[in-house]
């Protein structure tokens, strides 16, 4: 008798292990800036794998497709991103990431692009980087700006790049509608910063797709493909992160390590970020701060560079 209902009763409590059992990073800070962990149902872990499914299905038609463009034309002007979760437990969809240099040739593959930089079908721009928009002056690719705005505005206008894409920046908590276009023009200063979080997010992506493929045996040309895409997103990140230290550093010392119009912004946005997109640029930070505690070193106790650093050090 016993044996019987344990026959019964056992195959139950399995079943509705798996329904409430598991655990994940659900990607949410508490009020230090800590991830905490959230419990995921059975359902909940059987709807991330179709969609991690449908990623991949998607992912390998998107893939073709870019094969058949760089076979006829010999050019890569984008590359297509598989859908993944970031390091905040938020799906982001597949997305095309546009390159900064097309083989050389900026704006080829980039729908809306003209001769002359900021031309695209975002109503308001004009024949000049920054127009519509945005308040901002245009900011040289090697200088900082001669004039200040009177009023401190929270973003940077471009330097030159042409918009990708006709499509608004996500805002960074959309969750499953993704971070926006990652390939979008960084137009503002805010725009540059959540495009450096995301190619982050798509070089750890690739990472792990290089990790799965190899298990798998994946023949060397799909390899390969990982690997020049790994590059090449890599490279842009590299140029990204340089122009973001460029405009904060010399910022700080057109006002002679007070706190300029970019820097502020830089802090804002800074403190909007969590935790975790921060770490992925960490790089990028560490170089801004290693800049500011040079510059307090030389000035000296009374330099305004150690209220800079005393600010940076809190992210």
């Amino acid at each position: 008798m016993i044996k019987r209902m344990c026959s019964k009763v056992l195959p139950v409590v399995l079943a509705l292990g798996l329904l409430c059992g598991g655990t994940a990073w659900a990607g949410k800070e508490d009020g230090h800036g800590h991830c905490h962990k959230k419990k995921v149902g059975f359902f909940q872990r059987l709807g991330r794998a179709i969609r991690h499914l449908g990623d991949h299905i998607k992912n390998g038609i998107m893939d073709f497709g870019v094969k058949v463009k760089y076979f006829f034309t010999g050019r890569k002007c984008r590359v297509w991103v598989c859908g993944y979760y970031d390091h905040n437990g938020r799906h982001v969809k597949g997305h095309w990431r546009y390159l900064n240099n097309c083989h050389g040739k900026p704006g080829q593959g980039n729908p809306g692009q003209g001769n002359n930089p900021g031309q695209g079908s975002n109503p308001g721009q004009g024949s000049n980087p920054g127009q519509g928009g945005g308040s901002l002056p245009p900011l040289p690719p090697d200088n900082p700006p001669a004039e200040s705005p009177a009023q401190p505005p929270s973003d940077l206008p471009p330097t030159g790049e042409p918009p990708a894409s006709d499509q608004g920046q996500g805002d960074q908590g959309q969750g499953d509608q993704g971070q926006g276009n990652p390939g979008q023009g960084k137009r503002t200063l805010g725009m540059l910063m959540n495009d450096l979080v995301t190619a982050s997010a798509d070089l750890d992506q690739l990472k792990r797709q290089a990790v799965q493929a190899r298990k798998g045996k994946a023949k060397p040309e799909v390899m390969m493909s990982m690997a020049e895409d790994y590059t090449l997103i890599g490279n842009d990140r590299e140029a990204d992160g340089k122009r973001l230290v460029r405009v904060i550093t010399q910022d700080l010392e057109q006002n002679q390590g007070r706190p300029g119009i970019y820097y502020s912004a830089y802090l804002r946005n800074l403190s909007r970020m969590t935790k975790a997109d921060r770490d992925s640029i960490r790089d990028i930070l560490e170089s801004i701060e290693k800049f500011v505690k040079a510059e307090a070193l030389e000035e000296g106790k009374n330099s305004p560079y150690h209220a800079r650093l005393a600010e940076l050090s809190k992210f």
